[in-house]
């Protein structure tokens, strides 16, 4: 989905999106508009990136893949209040060899899943971008 901000939250609340976090909201477009938003606010914070979607015939997927000189770096997002990880991110980590993947999701803590797969809260989007370039020059 792709769609300026503002019309994709506007979107997104009509629909119902905006509702109680206890109110288990799954609808497909309501996580459509979520990735649309985090994915837009991800590329908007970074300077000129060299991102890609990756998705394999098996059904393995990323939203979001981002090489940053020598580094390469994987996105997903999720409507989920406990994200974890997925064979899809096991797979982009293995075949494209990624040295991390960040899971934006909705949530407001930042918490480690493994050594190369973090969740971390859309709202600290700055700090991931920060993180990248640490990681760029090391």
């Amino acid at each position: 989905m792709s769609c300026p901000i503002n019309k994709c939250g506007f979107s997104a609340q009509e629909k119902g999106c905006g509702k109680a976090r206890s109110a288990g909201n799954t609808l497909p477009y309501c996580q459509a508009s979520f990735e649309g938003f985090a994915i837009e606010q991800l590329l908007t914070a970074m300077e000129r990136p060299n991102a890609y979607y990756w998705a394999t015939h098996a059904g393995a997927e990323i939203d979001l893949v981002v090489f940053r000189g020598a580094k390469r770096f994987g996105f997903e997002c999720t409507m989920s209040d406990a994200p974890g990880t997925t064979r899809s991110m096991r797979a982009a980590l293995d075949s494209l060899r990624l040295d991390h993947i960040w899971i934006l999701y909705r949530g407001d803590q930042a918490y480690a899943l493994d050594a190369r797969i973090s969740a971390l809260p859309i709202s600290r989007i700055p700090e991931v971008i920060d993180e990248m370039e640490d990681r760029d020059t090391h």
